[in-house]
């Protein structure tokens, strides 16, 4: 057995078997190697991230990372929790540096209501694409997509409702696919 020390942003020992440390080895060096969406430097990166993945799934219903947690069977589906959840929020309600960048572009170029495709006046329906283009438009950076879907559901400041919902779209009176968030 491997014990390793974590130390971000506090100390942890965790033991695994050999069999587990070449496997999370092997797949750092395939990063390393071939490159990958996420890669790891190290074995005490590679498991910071896969813990994190975990924790992450307790608090963000429809992510990847529920899923993962769910198919692991680690969520203690109850009332409680979900109660918890709409009491409290998230714990640690901190956005990403990401996300809150995100919304201040966002709020700049939405001072017309152009980017809302949503007709309830407490929701915010986003088309990624509309948003890139009209980026685009106004000279506006624009996040890079793959950070933003990462990132966004994390959004304490307008928690996420719903990915890719279809919905009647109140400004181009067609169907649109939106993410969804609270206002």
């Amino acid at each position: 057995m491997k014990t390793l020390s974590i130390r971000q942003p506090w100390a942890m020992e965790i033991t695994i078997t050999q069999e587990i440390k070449s496997e999370l080895e092997y797949m750092i060096d395939l990063h390393q190697e071939h490159g990958a969406p996420n890669p790891r430097e190290n074995l005490e990166e590679l498991i910071t991230y896969i813990l994190s993945a975990v924790a992450e799934g307790s608090r963000r219903p429809g992510s990847w990372e529920r899923d993962l947690v769910e198919k692991m069977g680690l969520i203690a589906d109850t009332e409680k929790h979900h109660e918890y959840r709409m009491k409290h929020g998230a714990p640690g309600k901190f956005d990403h540096k990401l996300v809150k960048k995100f919304w201040g572009i966002f709020d700049r170029l939405n001072l017309d209501d152009s980017l809302n495709h949503s007709g309830d006046p407490e929701e915010i329906a986003l088309n990624f694409q509309q948003f890139r283009e009209k980026c685009l438009s106004e000279g506006e950076e624009f996040i890079d997509m793959h950070l933003l879907k990462k990132y966004l559901p994390t959004s304490s400041h307008r928690p996420l409702l719903e990915k890719t919902r279809s919905l009647w779209d109140r400004l181009n009176k067609k169907t649109v696919r939106c993410w969804v968030f609270k206002k």
